[in-house]
């Protein structure tokens, strides 16, 4: 038998396990655990839980090399310091510019249901800002292009689609962004 290796969520304490759900989202496999007679833990249980991994699941996407994910890792602590690359990044939240040096930022005010994000500069990142229950509700809600200029005022990035279904697939289609100065 084999074991795909991943994040493993379990028996965490209240607060950081909301941070641990959120994170779980960009992860490309997670799974929680627990044991018969143990306290439940699955997100709907706690309404804090359920709306972090639900906002963080709504903002995941393939491009890991575009998204820095810093979650908080202390129980009940509202800041996290984040190591920004030498790079442009832009808050996901408010798109406010960062630039990083190479060293660590403290991030402050960080709510419970709220995972720090920051977008590299140079990069086009298609996602979509709603979720849905299914894959195929999901392929029903629209694709938004979030451009995010570089140092040099360029970005690129790239988008495939299938039909969702098949796993060898006859039709396909890949999209590159390239944006330069405002084209």
């Amino acid at each position: 038998m084999a074991v795909i290796p991943g994040l493993k969520i379990s028996g965490l304490l209240f607060s950081i396990g909301a941070s641990a759900m959120a994170l779980g989202a960009f992860y490309p496999f997670f799974c929680n655990h627990n044991e018969i007679e143990m306290p439940r833990q699955e997100f709907y249980v706690w309404g804090s839980v359920s709306e972090a991994a639900r906002k963080a699941i709504e903002i995941s996407s393939p491009t890991a090399d575009a998204i820095l994910v810093s979650p908080v890792t202390t129980e009940n602590a509202t800041s996290v310091e984040a190591c920004l690359p030498k790079d442009i990044f832009y808050d996901y939240y408010t798109g406010a510019k960062i630039l990083g040096k190479g060293q660590n930022v403290r991030i402050n005010n960080v709510p419970l249901t709220h995972i720090p994000l920051h977008i590299r500069g140079g990069t086009v990142v298609p996602m979509r800002f709603r979720s849905a229950n299914t894959t195929t509700e999901l392929r029903e809600q629209p694709l938004n292009i979030l451009i995010a200029p570089g140092l040099h005022g360029d970005a690129s990035g790239s988008l495939y689609l299938d039909d969702g279904e098949s796993l060898e697939q006859e039709c396909a289609t890949e999209i590159n962004f390239d944006y330069n100065n405002g084209k």
